[in-house]
């Protein structure tokens, strides 16, 4: 029996054993959108606020790890928004597309990423 048929794989990593089982993503995780709706999108009326609001290029200069923005909301923006828990998985789907990373803390996302988490 080979490996396929056996579903291990050959590399594994420490705590990992016996066979994997094939799930579809949508029952290990939530797979929505993020979420800003305001156009045009740089009206200060939101911004320079308390709130972390990710951007794609903060996806992309993350490393896989989100724990730095470049930008924030304010209550208004929050509104128009929504705020992703820390282990959220962030991929890029406008501008810089497929980049991914993981929140390291909590932060609002907009509609230019897409959102994992489980």
């Amino acid at each position: 029996m080979n490996t396929a048929e056996k579903k291990v794989p050959v590399l594994r990593f420490p705590g990992f054993e016996g066979e994997w089982k094939e799930r579809k993503l949508g029952e290990v995780t939530k797979v929505e959108r993020g979420r800003f709706t305001p156009r045009p999108r740089n009206n200060p009326k939101y911004y320079n606020g308390q709130i972390p609001f990710v951007q794609t290029s903060d996806v992309v200069n993350s490393n896989g790890r989100i724990g730095t923005y470049t930008q924030t909301l304010n209550n208004d923006g929050l509104k128009v928004s929504k705020l992703f828990p820390k282990g959220t998985i962030l991929i890029t789907i406008a501008a810089n597309i497929g980049y991914s990373g993981v929140l390291e803390l909590g932060m609002a996302c907009p509609d230019s990423l897409d959102w994992h988490y489980m």
